[in-house]
């Protein structure tokens, strides 16, 4: 470098410049940066601002620095050196910089990283940073560095913290620009004014400059940048930005904000104008040239005071410039040359020839020899040159004196070393240096005469050749002399420049006659060609196969093609191969089919090599040469090429292009683009619509022979090799397969329509779909048992299903099988596009599906890019016929959940509306469609879709009633197995719209709503409501199993009452409903079957539940109006019970006090009564119990159990022993207002009985007395709590009335007047006597006073038979009783009271 060159403004223009220039091309700009970054990898003067010292500074001098001072003069050159100081300086502390600037000024955070990185301390405006900074406010904003300049300078502003950092980032800042700026608030303002003048200028420049649009969209992006700078400059909101932030504001410049976020980043050359640059150099030079050649441009007239010479005649100035030249010389001698006679061409013209050739080699030799000498000399001298000097050791002695005392001056030996030359060295290269200097000498002076002459001669001879070239002897002399100039063509005749151009120029010369004896030049050419590579341009100038009958033509092919493959040179073979015209070969010669099949064969031999090392540039090729048999003569060899083409790619010989280049060829006729492996399904698609559209060369059968020579290949390939699909060995076909395929699926439908334009749409839909689904067989449907039989017997014992089904494709090929799946889904597209009259490719699309995919063993890989491709096709469009509806139907029937998943997905684009009004609905396919209804509304992803829920609820006003029993009875079972059931509880949280719809559907279908006139007789309805019923029952019992948590909440007990409440509503209104239709008799059967369906499984299940179940039927039976026929069916319904649980008790109790209720105006049939009663329960009785009846205190029960049990007791002792043992037990039961009328049929019951027992035992006195005495003490002790303090004061009701107390006397009265004193004296006994004194001695007590005239009539009833006949005793107590209590059931009480009466009658 020159010395202080980094202060010589001079230098650092030109460097600048230099620096300009390099930064245009990549590889200039990488050099030079590289350059500098070795001059200044060991620089340590970076950070030092520049010092002035001695006279220099006097002078205005500086030190002499490595480092030039930052001038906005230099852009160029300080951007390289920025660069390269940061690189080398800054970035050893710049993380740690960054990190101290978070809570701390500049200038402090700056030494502290400084002294924690052990490095020299130097002020912050040293840094690159800052120097960029001042750069920025310095340079000319016209500079066109200028943007790059601020990207640098962003770059560092905008630096995000290092990610690493352990601390917590409390302010939720990811940058310092802040601190940056605050450490030099003037440089900032000043970058800030600089960048509103850049945008002004790039403004006024892109308005400027509007008519050049890249110009003007360049300089606008300038602008923008310029005012993103100014926000990125000012705005403190930026540091809250991390470099991953997702979303920055559109005002900042998201894209190049990003990019500075990221740290380094290559320049924004997008914002430089190359073609300005240009023009500002071309500038500069211009003007540089100007002031060069200034002297040679001036045009200013010289003055002169002397007087021009006068002009001379032009003939008088030649003569005196002539007079001024040396003498003449004398003319040469002339000698007039030899004239080279023209010789005949005889025997001896070749081996004349060969001397000629001979005389112009030996002239080769001796320049070769010469200059390989010289070049070895050189060689010797260079080698010679670092040893022409050496180092020579020395000792010197240097005395120091001291400014001390000392004993002697100091002695200092220092080892030096000075350089010498090397005298030997220097000998032998100066007789180096002679040698070679005569050796240049003798080659300057070697005579060519003889050479010249041998060429002359030799270019006679030719000439004389090349005019007798009819002649067959002088071709043969023009073949063997060509062979001779290319042996004597060697590495020193072609080293020497004469003989390379001159045999160059007659082999170029001979080559007429190697071409006109091409039959038999031809293999001998290629073989030379093949051995002399370096020849190959000169002989493949000779070779012209395309002159030779086939037998000649197809063995020089052959050859090449054996050469390939005993992998000689390919560019050899390539630039030999290219000399095939195949096109003007077989149009001149016109071979036999039996040739053109042979070369079929070795173009296919050829391609098949592909894989073999550099073979791709023959490729090409061979490619072409197969293009040009298949398209000569088409369709001639369109079969014959497509069969071996397949063979071999299903073998995995060919390149998958080699099927592309065919279809291209085909296109081609048609204008049509060329497809490539790249290019996109759409654009497939739209060329392969438009090729269909303009292509002619094929006919409807030409179209569908074609898919089919591809199905039959492909399905012969999967049988034999196909253990896993037609994928493993052609997945690098698929694509132009795929293409192939898309092309003639679109060829096929066009001349389709074309040809049977006569033939209605459905019927073109058949004829096109057999050819389409047939090509796409092999590549997508899984081969069942049988069609699997046929396949190889390896593939029948490796399969993994055993044989039972051989899927299309294993899971590493999903990818692949996408590609033709989506090809067949566009086909199937096409059609429905062509013909939207028509839905019948759906229909055939929905049958495949099912025939193929909706089966067991087809794995999940196989199916979801199925489903995924199925997807896509308009199934809104689809109506399904009776067929499609069993074929769906039936596949419901197997659990193939995931093709289930699909055909739901169908199911709820269909339009069932417009199924409904347009297809016919015979009750078959009703009820397989109801099922499917059902079925399908519990899919997982079907269950949730909106669309479900709409489905099913516009589907509820249809024919639903029509559906079968059988196909209602399986259904039902499958729903209760497999559907969740809490479904039938219908929680918020846990069913939704499709849920409710759901069983809407199934009361509809099972007749659970009124009957209407207009939809008919519902078949089989008794069976249907009960199988509902039946079904619903077993579900909330499943459900109370299940969700025994929710059964123990208040929110869960509601939801079961609800469930079953509904239930039992939908049962009465369905009943209810039928009336019209049905008899009453026959209602009343269905009533009590369905009753027992909802009573019978309380034998069996959860006591829990059952108690859930009767305690809502009776809650029910209360609200329900008289004569409910389904209230009333509980009664005989019970009787159907084998075991009763408590609850039976209770919900018998309730069902008598129903039946008892009557009304005139809705029910006046129904006529309660006992003796009815009686033969409803006549099932019932003798599985009632005493104890479960006394318990529950179910007086109506006890009352018909007593009476049954007297009945069946024989022996009067028996009965006996029974009533004392009841009467015993009443003593502990309580009664309420409500139940004492009951109570009083007991007590009447057990009075009446014991009459008609006093005319066969006087035994049963005692327990008649004991009856009387609990009466007489019931009367007047209080019951329970209910009189004492409380009841005193009014805070608690009384628990007995006043008319019991009175009745219990007049019963005790009626009791004691059984057991008169005398009868024939007729005295009553003393407690008669008593007993009605209390009586009457209630009249004049205050508490009695309501009931004052009821005692009046009771004591008159008494006093009108004091000693009553036993056989009047009932009727008089039914009159006691009628006295106190209005209830209805007591209506008919005497005729079951009645000593004569007996059950069994």
């Amino acid at each position: 470098m020159l010395p202080g060159w980094a202060q010589n403004t001079h230098v650092l223009y030109l460097l600048d410049k230099m620096l300009r220039i390099a930064y245009q091309f990549a590889d200039c700009r990488v050099q030079a940066i590289e350059f500098f970054y070795n001059y200044y990898k060991d620089c340590n003067d970076w950070k030092m601002p520049p010092k002035s010292s001695g006279l220099k500074a006097l002078f205005g001098g500086q030190v002499n620095m490595r480092i030039p001072v930052l001038s906005p003069q230099n852009c160029w050159l300080n951007l390289v050196l920025l660069e390269i100081e940061f690189r080398l300086q800054d970035t050893r502390f710049w993380p740690e910089l960054l990190r101290q600037l978070t809570d701390q000024s500049v200038d402090v955070a700056l030494k502290k990283t400084l002294s924690l990185s052990k490095t020299n301390a130097f002020p912050a405006q040293q840094l690159v940073i800052y120097k960029y900074a001042q750069l920025l406010a310095g340079m000319d904003t016209t500079h066109a560095l200028f943007p790059i300049v601020c990207q640098k300078f962003f770059e560092l502003y905008l630096w995000r913290l290092p990610t690493d950092d352990d601390g917590p980032n409390i302010n939720q800042n990811f940058g310092v620009a802040q601190k940056f700026y605050d450490g030099n608030v003037t440089l900032m303002k000043s970058i800030k004014a600089q960048l509103k003048s850049a945008e002004v200028y790039y403004a006024a420049i892109a308005k400027k400059r509007a008519n050049d649009d890249a110009a003007a969209h360049m300089y606008r992006s300038c602008n923008k940048l310029m005012q993103s700078c100014a926000l990125w400059l000012e705005d403190t909101q930026i540091n809250t930005f991390s470099s991953d932030s997702g979303h920055l504001p559109a005002q900042y410049n998201c894209e190049k904000l990003r990019e500075l976020f990221n740290g380094h980043v290559a320049h924004w050359t997008e914002f430089l104008s190359p073609a300005d640059l240009r023009k500002e150099q071309r500038h500069q030079a211009d003007q540089w040239s100007a002031k060069i050649y200034r002297l040679l441009h001036t045009n200013k007239q010289l003055r002169t005071p002397l007087q021009p010479k006068p002009r001379l005649p032009p003939v008088q100035r030649l003569k005196m410039h002539l007079s001024t030249y040396d003498k003449r010389l004398p003319p040469p001698t002339y000698s007039r040359p030899d004239q080279v006679e023209k010789r005949p061409i005889d025997n001896n013209t070749l081996s004349e020839l060969k001397c000629r050739i001979q005389t112009l080699n030996s002239t080769a030799n001796k320049f070769h020899y010469n200059t390989s000498e010289v070049n070895s000399l050189n060689l010797d001298y260079l080698e010679r040159v670092p040893a022409s000097y050496a180092m020579t050791a020395y000792e010197e002695t240097i005395i120091k004196e001291c400014n001390r005392k000392c004993v002697k001056p100091a002695q200092i030996k220092l080892e030096k070393e000075t350089i010498s030359p090397n005298p030997q060295i220097a000998r032998q290269q100066e007789k180096n240096r002679e040698r070679h200097k005569k050796i240049v000498d003798e080659m300057l002076a070697l005579n060519v005469d003889g050479f010249a002459q041998a060429i002359q001669e030799l270019g006679g001879y030719i000439q004389h050749l090349l005019q007798e070239q009819s002649n067959q002897k002088v071709i043969s002399i023009g073949v063997n002399f060509f062979y001779h100039v290319v042996d004597n063509m060697n590495d020193t005749t072609k080293k020497f420049q004469p003989t390379h151009d001159f045999y160059s120029q007659i082999l170029g010369e001979l080559g007429v006659f190697m071409q006109a004896d091409q039959l038999e030049q031809g293999l001998n050419i290629l073989r030379l060609a093949l051995r002399r590579g370096d020849l190959v341009e000169v002989l493949a100038g000779v070779f012209v196969p395309c002159r030779t009958s086939a037998d000649h033509f197809l063995d020089m092919y052959e050859f090449l093609i054996d050469s390939h493959l005993k992998r000689c040179d390919t560019n050899i073979l390539f630039v030999l191969l290219s000399k095939f015209d195949l096109p003007s070969w077989l149009e001149t010669f016109q071979p036999k089919l039996s040739d053109i099949n042979r070369c079929l064969l070795l173009v296919l031999q050829g391609l098949e090599s592909w894989s073999q090392p550099h073979s791709s540039i023959l490729q090409d090729q061979f490619r072409r040469h197969l293009v040009h048999i298949f398209t000569y003569d088409f369709p001639q060899h369109y079969g014959e090429v497509m069969q071996m083409v397949l063979d071999r790619i299903s073998d995995q010989k060919l390149m998958p292009l080699v099927l592309l280049d065919l279809l291209n060829a085909l296109l081609m006729p048609t204008g049509s683009a060329p497809l490539t492996l790249t290019t996109t399904e759409v654009q497939v698609h739209e060329l392969c619509f438009d090729y269909a559209r303009r292509q002619k060369l094929f006919t409807m059968k030409a179209a569908t022979d074609t898919l089919l020579l591809f199905a039959r290949h492909f399905q012969k390939e999967r049988l034999h090799h196909g253990l896993h699909g037609l994928y493993p060995k052609h997945k690098d076909y698929c694509s132009p397969l795929v293409m192939w395929f898309s092309c003639f699926g679109h060829v096929l439908l066009a001349t389709a329509i074309f040809s049977y334009q006569e033939l209605l749409a459905d019927q073109i839909s058949d004829i096109v779909f057999g050819s389409i689904v047939e090509t796409y067989a092999p590549w997508l449907i899984p081969y069942t048992e049988q069609e699997a039989g046929a396949a190889a017997h390896w593939i029948r014992q490796l399969n993994p299903n055993q044989g039972k089904i051989l899927l299309p494709w294993s899971e590493p090929h999903v990818d692949t099988s996408k590609l033709m799946i989506r090809s067949f889904i566009g086909n199937i597209v096409q059609v429905v596009q062509y013909l939207p009259a028509s839905n019948k490719i759906l229909e055939h699309v929905f049958a495949w599906y099912i025939h193929h995919f909706a089966q067991l063993n087809v794995a999940g890989h196989v199916l979801a890019p199925i489903h995924e491709g199925l997807a896509q096709l308009p199934w809104e469009r689809f109506l399904p016929p009776a067929t499609h509806i069993e074929l769906l139907y039936k596949s419901l029937q197997r659990f193939i959940p995931e093709s289930h998943a699909m055909l739901g997905h169908i199911f709820i684009r269909i339009d069932w509306s417009a199924w409904f009004t347009q297809m016919p609905q015979p009750v078959a396919v009703l009820s397989n469609l109801f099922a499917i209804f059902i079925k399908l509304a519990f899919e997982p992803n079907i269950h949730m879709h909106p669309n479900t829920s709409k489905i099913l609820e516009d589907a509820i006003k249809q024919p639903w009633h029509l559906v079968e029993y059988t196909e209602m009875e399986q259904l039902l079972k499958w729903f209760v197995t497999n559907v969740e059931p809490a479904i039938v509880l219908q929680l918020p949280t846990e069913t939704n719209y499709a849920d409710r719809a759901v069983l809407d559907l199934l009361r509809v279908a099972c007749a659970m709503l009124p009957e209407s006139s207009t939809q008919g007789v519902v078949i089989q309805a008794t069976a249907k409501r009960m199988l509902y019923t039946r079904s619903m029952v077993c579900m909330q019992r499943t459900c109370g199993a299940k969700l025994k948590k929710l059964l123990a909440t208040k929110e869960g007990e509601r939801a079961f009452t609800n469930a079953f409440l509904k239930l039992l509503q939908s049962i009465d209104q369905a009943i209810s409903g039928s009336s019209a239709q049905r008899t009453l008799e026959e209602q009343r059967r269905e009533a009590l079957n369905l009753m027992l369906e909802l009573v019978a499984p309380t034998q069996t299940q959860s006591e829990e539940i059952s108690n859930l179940h009767i305690e809502t039927l009776v809650r029910w039976q209360q609200q329900c109006s008289p004569a409910n026929l389904v209230m009333c069916a509980a009664l005989p319904a019970i009787g159907h019970l084998n075991t009763y649980i408590s609850c039976i008790y209770t919900l018998l109790e309730s069902s008598i006090e129903c039946y008892f209720r009557t009304s005139s105006t809705n029910a006046p049939w129904h006529t309660p009564s006992w003796r009815g009663l009686f033969e409803a329960l006549q099932m019932s009785l003798p599985k009632l119990e005493l104890m479960p009846v006394m318990s529950g205190g179910y007086f109506f029960s006890l009352h018909i159990f007593v009476l049954y049990k007297l009945e069946e007791i024989e022996s009067a002792g028996e009965k006996v022993t029974f009533l004392q043992d009841l009467t015993q037990l009443l003593e502990n039961l309580k009664t309420n207002p409500q139940t004492e009328p009951r109570m009083a049929l007991v007590w009447g019951l057990i009075i009446s009985r014991g009459c008609r027992l006093l005319q066969e035992s006087e035994h049963v006195k005692k327990a008649l007395c004991m009856l009387a005495r609990h009466l007489q003490l019931a009367s007047t002790k209080a019951e329970g709590w209910s009189d004492g303090l409380l009841g005193a004061i009014g805070l608690k009701a009384k628990s007995i009335t006043n008319r019991r107390k009175v009745l219990t006397r007049c019963l005790a009265c009626i009791i004691y007047s059984l057991f008169s004193a005398s009868r024939e004296m007729r005295l009553p006994c003393e407690e008669y006597e008593s007993a009605m004194r209390e009586l009457a001695m209630l009249l004049a007590n205050k508490k009695f006073t309501d009931v004052k005239p009821l005692i009046v009539r009771a004591v008159s009833i008494l006093k009108a038979q004091p000693m009553p006949d036993l056989r009047a005793v009932p009727h008089m107590i039914c009159r006691l009783i009628d006295v106190f209590y209005e209830e209805s059931y007591l209506t008919t009480i005497p005729e079951v009271w009645d000593c004569d009466f007996k059950l069994k009658d």
